[in-house]
């Protein structure tokens, strides 16, 4: 019977130490967000091409710029997993467009004070990304931008260069923006469009509990890339 009780007994006397140790380290508090700092709801993105198989771009453009902008230490961006959550929840989540009503209530919904729509047409070779930046209480419009680029590699570089653009609508000087975080999107998410699109495939998956098929189409982008963080946590997240 003391052979029994032993172990347990180590067990939790070592689990109790780790309590009174973790109690009197020292804990580092978040550091609050500053009232007077703007936030921003990116929705899904419009496909005006005509080109049904460019759909996944209207959710990959969205992701690309809420991962660009996140960086910012002067703009705090709705996450796209509480978007998702939203779209969700309103039934909004395939909708090929949204109402000013819909935008109002992600907005809402997710604390932001501020929308980034737009929409991708595509001419020959050459895309171009329309973007606009509304108020979200009034819907006004603060600020529009118009980038082309040649081909669906040239998306990466274009969400670099619309980001700037972005920040400039919150009224960011040029030595602000020059001195934010801002990384080269294809080093914070994929520099291959196509891995890009079976993550954005694999997370549609993943919201369907298809985990499955997700993990297949994750496994396809870290084979393009083996550097995807993010495919990777989509991975850890799938296999749970």
């Amino acid at each position: 019977l003391r052979k029994l009780f032993l172990p347990a007994l180590v067990v939790i006397a070592v689990a109790i130490a780790a309590l009174i140790i973790w109690r009197f380290i020292p804990q580092k508090k978040a550091m609050p967000v500053p009232s007077d700092k703007p936030s921003l709801a990116i929705v899904y993105f419009e496909n005006n091409s005509g080109d049904e198989s460019l759909d996944h771009w209207r959710k990959a453009l969205c992701e690309l710029l809420i991962a660009d902008l996140t960086q910012s230490k002067y703009i705090r961006v709705l996450s796209s997993d509480r978007l998702i959550d939203i779209l969700s929840d309103l039934k909004q989540i395939e909708a090929k467009s949204f109402s000013a009503r819909v935008l109002k209530e992600v907005a809402a919904r997710g604390g932001s004070t501020h929308i980034l729509r737009g929409g991708f047409t595509k001419a020959g070779e050459q895309f171009r990304i329309d973007a606009i930046l509304q108020d979200a209480a009034t819907m006004e419009s603060i600020g529009s931008d118009r980038i082309q680029g040649k081909g669906e590699e040239s998306f990466l570089s274009m969400v670099d260069e619309l980001t700037k653009k972005v920040k400039a609508h919150f009224m960011l000087s040029a030595e602000e923006i020059a001195a934010d975080i801002d990384e080269d999107i294809e080093k914070i998410t994929t520099s291959s469009p196509e891995a890009f699109k079976y993550y954005i495939e694999g997370r549609k998956y993943h919201l369907t509990l298809d985990y499955m098929r997700s993990i297949e189409l994750m496994e396809k982008a870290v084979a393009i890339d083996p550097g995807f963080a993010m495919a990777y946590r989509s991975l850890a997240t799938s296999y749970g």
